[in-house]
């Protein structure tokens, strides 16, 4: 949880206020399409939050299964859009397929863990 809290943090801050930087690392030209920025932005801070919450579960115990399933739902969430986004528009950078393998990991960690979670209960 430490892992993916820190990943999703460091995402979300860099989405949030350094988009266009942050996008261009895989070849992507977000412009000065504001809009567009706009709602890279919102999503960023979405990430950013959200790896808090998982941040958090890694150390206070009452958090440790809302954050498992939010760095669930998030990472395979993404995994399966960016795949989705393979079959319908084909493989994109380098760059963004290495973040797809991460997301695949990282959720499927996830569930290992939840189900290790659940066990302990």
């Amino acid at each position: 949880m430490i892992v993916s809290g820190i990943l999703l943090v460091g995402i979300g801050f860099a989405t949030t206020f350094m988009p266009v930087e942050f996008s261009a690392r895989n070849d992507i030209d977000l412009g000065g399409n504001i809009g567009l920025l706009n709602d890279t932005r919102a999503a960023g801070a979405g990430l950013l939050g959200a790896g808090l919450i998982i941040l958090l579960g890694a150390f206070v115990r009452k958090l440790a299964f809302t954050s498992l399933v939010v760095s669930i739902l998030i990472y395979l969430s993404y995994a399966f859009g960016r795949i989705v986004g393979i079959i319908a528009d084909g493989v994109p950078v380098e760059g963004l397929v290495k973040a797809t393998i991460v997301e695949v990991a990282l959720g499927l960690v996830g569930v290992f863990a939840l189900i290790k979670f659940k066990e302990d209960e």
